[in-house]
C-alpha cells in the first residue's frame, strides 16, 4: 500500500530543476526556518533562489547550525550570512545577542549574495552555497568576466584520422564553508566578538533591514 498522507506538496517540485554552473550570484532567500540536523543539533534551513538570468528561479538549500556558545566558530558563518543581506559586522556587535526565534524575520525574503559550487552528482558530490558580501560578489563577477574564453578546438580535415584527446582539467581546491555540523566556522580576518545587549539591539537591526 502506498501511503501519501505525510507528503509535503511544497517540497516535491515538478522535475524542471535548473542546472546552475559554479559562480557568484545575486539571489533571494525564499525561506528561512528552524530545523534539526541528523545529529540532533538545532540549525536553520535556507532556501535560496538565484535572481540572475538565465538561471533565475533555480533554488538550492543550505543549512547553518545554531551557535552553542559565544566561542562557537559557527557565529562567523552567521556573521557572513548577515553581511550577505547588508548587515555590517559592527551593527551585529552593537546589537549583541539575537533570539533564534527572530532569525527568520531577518532573512525571509531578503536579497543576498552567494558563492555557488555545483556538485558532481555522478561522483556523489552535492551543490554547495557560501554566503558572501556584496563586495566579494562584485570582485568574483569582475574576475569571471575578465577570464579568457576557452580556446576553440582545432579543425581537422575530414580525410585524416582523428584521435580525440582531451587534457584533464586542473584540479580545483574547494573548501566547503558548509554551515551544518560537519564543518567548522569561517573565521574572517577581524573576528567580531558577540556581546549581549538585549533584544533592543536586534529590533534596531530589523528596523534597518525593513526600513
Amino acid at each position: 500500500m502506498f501511503d501519501f498522507s505525510e507528503i509535503i506538496p511544497e517540497e516535491i517540485g515538478d522535475g524542471t530543476g535548473i542546472a546552475v554552473p559554479t559562480g557568484a550570484y545575486k539571489a533571494k532567500i525564499t525561506s528561512c526556518k528552524s530545523s534539526t540536523a541528523s545529529t540532533g543539533r538545532a540549525q536553520f534551513e535556507f532556501k535560496v533562489a538565484i535572481a540572475e538570468a538565465p538561471y533565475a528561479g533555480a533554488t538550492r538549500t543550505e543549512w547553518i547550525s545554531v551557535p552553542q556558545s559565544k566561542e562557537d566558530k559557527v557565529v562567523y558563518i552567521w556573521t557572513r550570512a548577515f553581511q550577505s543581506i547588508g548587515v555590517p559586522p559592527e551593527k551585529l556587535k552593537a546589537a549583541g545577542s539575537i533570539d533564534p526565534e527572530q532569525i527568520p524575520q531577518f532573512f525571509n525574503g531578503k536579497t543576498c549574495h552567494i558563492d555557488f559550487v555545483a556538485g558532481n552528482k555522478d561522483m556523489g558530490g552535492y551543490d554547495k552555497i557560501k554566503f558572501i558580501t556584496e563586495a566579494a560578489y562584485k570582485v568574483k563577477k569582475a574576475a569571471a568576466a575578465a577570464a579568457p574564453p576557452a580556446a576553440p578546438a582545432a579543425s581537422v580535415a575530414s580525410s585524416a584520422p582523428v584521435t580525440a584527446r582531451v587534457a584533464p582539467a586542473a584540479p580545483v581546491s574547494q573548501t566547503r564553508a558548509h554551515v551544518g555540523l560537519q564543518t567548522g566556522g569561517l573565521v574572517p580576518d577581524a573576528p567580531v566578538a558577540p556581546v549581549n545587549n538585549g533584544a533592543s539591539g536586534s529590533s534596531d537591526l530589523l528596523a534597518m533591514l525593513n526600513g
